[in-house]
């Protein structure tokens, strides 16, 4: 941490008329996000206790590796970096800001994007199917900055009680099959408003050619799904063996597993959608960021 912006965190806990996480993101929100998602990587901290008292702890290593496979300040920058292409796209196809927007975060785990994302806005919504994910977000206290519900694991609306000008889902469509990611899309599109912007994750072909993909399905399948995705339907999908909670989609098969999904079948899985664009980060390059918006 920084001098100037340790001596800030510093004044703010001996600011007596500091006393909720609004009063606090007003005298923190020059510094910027990526000072700001490290002050909340880190907490609790024996430092900072009006930070800690203010704002949800840190999910723990362990769980942080569990859910998204990295942790620490590696976890840090491949967050960071796909809200500010959100941001940055909000921006840019709507012209708009994304302050204080309503927001969802479909599939939030253990809040890991919640953290970042509360730097722009205070009306952030958190759903996930799995009541360890919802169970976690309790435990580190995430309603300080976002309410978080459980949600069905296919859900054909989210009855929410507000419409979102900003939703987003990290790592979600990258595990369901085609029909149970239409059916997401569907419940996703009663969700947004009007003017809305969406953000995926997707898988690029090369995600089948990673060594460790090979060696745990095949050399000979992992091509096969490599050469579907480029030169075949365009959506390549592994579903994970059925297991206790397993859910089947409308065409019987398993919903969740590893996918690859074609930019150029888009359409299909989201036909209530525009497709507008992409991103990616050399931070996290087997994310591919799709943004749509209602058609």
């Amino acid at each position: 941490m920084f001098f100037e912006f340790e001596d800030t965190i510093n004044s703010i806990e001996q600011d007596s008329g500091v006393i909720s996480v609004g009063d606090y993101k007003e005298k923190i929100r020059h510094v910027g996000l990526i000072d700001y998602t490290s002050l909340l990587w880190n907490l609790p901290s024996t430092k900072f206790l009006k930070t800690s008292s203010l704002f949800p702890s840190m999910s723990s290593e362990d769980v942080q590796k569990m859910w998204t496979g990295n942790y620490g300040d590696t976890l840090l920058l491949q967050s960071v970096s796909f809200v500010r292409s959100l941001v940055a796209a909000r921006a840019y196809f709507h012209g708009k800001s994304i302050a204080n927007t309503p927001i969802l975060d479909f599939g939030c785990g253990y809040g890991r994007l919640l953290r970042p994302m509360s730097f722009y806005s205070s009306e952030l919504t958190g759903v996930d199917p799995m009541a360890s994910s919802i169970e976690e977000c309790k435990k580190c206290n995430l309603d300080r900055i976002a309410r978080i519900a459980k949600s069905s694991f296919l859900p054909s609306t989210l009855d929410l009680g507000v419409k979102f000008g900003v939703i987003y889902s990290f790592s979600v469509f990258t595990h369901l099959s085609f029909a149970a990611a239409n059916i997401c899309a569907k419940a996703l599109r009663e969700a947004i408003t009007s003017d809305g912007l969406l953000a995926i994750t997707i898988r690029p072909a090369e995600y089948w050619r990673l060594p460790h993909v090979r060696a745990q399905v095949g050399e000979r399948t992992a091509e096969q799904l490599f050469e579907n995705h480029v030169r075949g339907s365009g959506f390549s999908y592994r579903p994970h063996a059925l297991g206790p909670g397993s859910v089947l989609d409308y065409e019987g098969l398993p919903s969740y597993g590893d996918t690859s999904i074609n930019t150029r079948i888009i359409s299909q899985i989201f036909p209530d959608w525009r497709f507008c664009g992409f991103d990616r980060s050399l931070d996290d390059p087997y994310q591919s960021y799709i943004f749509l918006q209602p058609n």
